[in-house]
């Protein structure tokens, strides 16, 4: 079906989606016209159907046997034959946001094994430590930018010191992963795929001799877990399936976790309730709850249609494409009071798709909501005069994953 097409016997609508560009500051426009007028539409931009609304992209999440998980996002052999034939050093298997049943269950028990409960809450401490650290950097001097000088540094050092990379690797791991999303998004100019690929190589590279490092000084990291089941005859996770998993890693706990940091302050700042966040730590966890539904950190996830469906009325041919806007689900008036307004605490908020639903919901989701909730209560804490300078207006990134911040500029009295 294409929007020239007809639904129910109705035209079908289409408005251009365009999260790089008209869409960057305020995505919610589109959201809300997509939601009244459109809840299932062609977009001719990224060849996929959008699904803008909370019940229709629940729909999806819930039934794999009908919509994919194949190019959940684009896999990297859909690149050009070109880019492809330099990235001929290792076999590329999907990662287990991609995978559909058997092969997702074996996968996500391999996470699952490596992001448990006990690793997590015993980074604690840590994490604790990390955030008065980088506070008191910053702190002496009035101003800060958070996105660079906090979140970024907190959830990068975070997630090397859960992994096993050495500090020294941050700047490196950073790049890399900058250039697996490049190679990973469904649109990008062939340059810039070209540069990312011989990166990509590199990124492989090292993993590869971190590994091999930890096999031969074992720790209680998740390298050294990944070498023990690499290692172990009675679990199948080959050399290429655990590099996957690094970049998976990275690919999925970095930004998402940073940026919600960063908007969780924002919105705190702009309606008024840094205060009680300094006052009461324990409001903290429904301020970022509801940050994660009123200014969800991904706009979405991709689906394949694997056989013959309909959805919200639509019919959908087997092959075709769909892109769930999480963004927009999460801010749905049939899903959640007054959408629109920001209430940490609302009964309904754990109702949101920020962390995606049904088998292939977040693996990470208790170590984003942990490092999240330490690093604002830790700022809260020791900056309770947080103020957001004069005439301030967001920039947001032109990201095709991501709704985040450029920069995040505070200020306070010393």
């Amino acid at each position: 079906m294409t929007p020239d097409d007809t639904a129910g016997g109705c035209p079908h609508p289409h408005q251009p989606y365009d999260p790089t560009g008209a869409h960057r500051a305020d995505p919610h426009s589109f959201y809300r016209w997509a939601r009244d007028e459109a809840p299932v539409s062609f977009s001719a931009e990224i060849g996929a159907f959008l699904v803008a609304d909370h019940a229709l992209v629940s729909e999806v999440l819930n039934t794999p046997e009908v919509f994919s998980s194949a190019q959940a996002f684009a896999p990297l052999d859909a690149n050009p034959p070109e880019i492809m034939r330099i990235l001929d050093h290792l076999p590329l298997p999907p990662h287990m946001v991609q995978a559909d049943p058997p092969q997702h269950e074996h996968l996500r028990a391999l996470g699952e094994r490596v992001l448990h409960g006990r690793r997590i809450s015993a980074a604690i401490p840590a994490l604790r430590r990390l955030a008065d650290d980088l506070i008191d950097g910053f702190a002496p001097h009035g101003h800060a930018d958070l996105l660079s000088q906090y979140a970024h540094p907190f959830v990068q050092t975070a997630l090397g010191e859960l992994t096993g990379f050495h500090s020294d690797d941050a700047d490196r791991l950073d790049a890399w992963n900058t250039a697996f999303l490049t190679l990973a998004a469904p649109v990008g100019d062939l340059a810039a795929r070209t540069e990312a690929a011989h990166a990509l190589r590199d990124y492989d590279a090292h993993i590869i001799d971190a590994l091999e490092h930890r096999r031969r000084e074992p720790r209680e990291d998740i390298l050294t877990e990944l070498v023990r089941m690499v290692d172990d005859d009675g679990v199948a996770m080959n050399l290429p399936d655990a590099v996957m998993f690094v970049r998976g890693l990275y690919a999925g706990g970095i930004h998402t976790t940073r940026d919600t940091v960063v908007t969780t302050v924002l919105t705190a700042l702009s309606h008024g309730l840094w205060e009680q966040a300094a006052s009461d730590p324990r409001a903290v966890a429904g301020l970022v709850e509801e940050t994660l539904r009123f200014e969800s950190p991904h706009r979405g996830m991709m689906r394949v249609v694997a056989r013959p469906a309909v959805l919200g009325g639509v019919e959908l041919d087997a092959g075709s494409r769909v892109l769930l806007l999480f963004g927009s689900a999460n801010r749905d008036q049939n899903a959640f009071t007054q959408a629109d307004t920001f209430a940490p605490g609302r009964a309904d908020g754990r109702g949101h798709l920020a962390f995606g639903a049904g088998i292939h919901r977040c693996l990470g989701r208790a170590l984003a909501r942990l490092e999240i909730r330490i690093a604002v209560e830790t700022l809260a804490s020791r900056l309770p005069g947080l103020r957001l300078p004069a005439g301030f207006e967001a920039d947001w990134t032109p990201e095709w994953f991501f709704r985040a911040l450029r920069r995040l500029d505070v200020h306070w009295d010393t």
